[in-house]
Parts: structure tokens; sequence; C-alpha cells
């Protein structure tokens, strides 16, 4: 018995479990910008294999101004629950969220400026 518990304890430690779905057919979103600025992001599939082994994941980058949407589309690897990554960025990310897609979802973004401390706070409403 405690030979099965420890066989069990290292084949859960050395080969865990997949963590992604796969998409047959694409589904369809719109990313919104609701800020009162500009802002730029991406939003990612999950990791993929390659065909030479390494890992590869799909992006597709967005700059909206004030707002506007975009429509997206994606098949494929995606995150358990049919969920993309969503990362806003300046220079560096500010925020980062798995958001679940499915056919007609928006992906708000909000934001709001402190003016008084010539700062900004950006985020997604992630579903």
């Amino acid at each position: 018995m405690k030979l099965f518990i420890s066989l069990l304890f290292f084949l859960s430690v050395c080969f865990p479990a997949s963590a992604q779905e796969y998409l047959e057919q694409p589904i369809c979103f719109t990313v919104k910008n609701n800020a009162p600025y500009s802002v730029y992001g991406d939003v990612a599939t999950a990791p993929d294999k390659a065909e030479d082994g390494s890992q590869i994941t799909h992006e597709a980058t967005f700059s909206l101004k004030e707002g506007e949407s975009v429509p997206m589309c994606t098949k494929g690897p995606v995150f358990p629950g049919n969920k993309v990554r969503v990362t806003l960025r300046t220079l560096i990310p500010v925020f980062e969220c798995l958001s679940t897609i499915y056919p007609g979802a928006t992906i708000k973004i909000q934001g709001m400026r402190d003016e008084e401390n010539y700062r900004t706070k950006t985020w997604a409403e992630c579903l």
C-alpha cells in the first residue's frame, strides 16, 4: 500500500494534469476601451507545443483610443474554462487577468485619472 501511495505521489508531481483546453471552432469576442485615455495591450492563448518541442503562445495586440473597441477571434489552446490572458501595458505590464471568452462576450477596459498625483489606474473587467 505504501508503494502504491508513493507511486501515485510521484506520478502526480512528475506528470501534472494538462493546464489547457483546445477549441476546435473559433470563438469571437470584443475588447472595448471605456477608459478616458488610450490603452495598449494584448490577448494571449494558453501555451502550446511547437513541432520542435518548444512552447509557443499566440498573442493579438491592440491599441484602443477612448471609446474604441476591437473584435477578436481565437481557437486552439486556451486556459481552463475557455479563458485567455488579457494584459494591459504602458512600457511595462500594469494589469493582467484571465478572462472567459464566449460568442458575443465583451471584455471592458476601465480606467481613471488621479490628476492631483499625475497617476492613472487601468484595469479590465475580466469575465
